[in-house]
């Protein structure tokens, strides 16, 4: 399952997760929550309905990990990306270790 390691303590995760989706186009934040959060893709089309669920995790006090799972769906039916990340949630992750990079967030 992709991941990151984020350099904040697990309570200040979901804002700085907010800060990422929003930094990246296309990505449209469904939910957050203190554990978990759900990002979908913007589109105009429903043959593609990407959707990316995320759970935060404390490796230590001042470090947490991100865990992110992929599904796709729209007109063809809904397929599960079992351990893989669609397009939006690799942003999304990128973005999260670059805004948690020492000096950047």
């Amino acid at each position: 399952m992709p991941q990151v390691v984020v350099g904040v303590p697990l309570a200040k995760v979901p804002e700085l997760f907010r800060q990422a989706v929003h930094a990246v186009q296309g990505a449209t934040l469904i939910e957050v929550l203190e554990d978990r959060a759900l990002v979908g893709r913007r589109t105009t089309f429903a043959v593609r309905s990407e959707t990316t669920r995320f759970t935060f995790h404390a490796r230590s006090e001042s470090t947490s990990e991100i865990r992110a799972e992929s599904t796709n769906g729209g007109v063809f039916g809904i397929a599960t990306y079992r351990g893989a990340v669609l397009e939006i949630g690799r942003a999304v992750l990128k973005e999260l270790e670059r805004a948690s990079a020492p000096n950047q967030g």
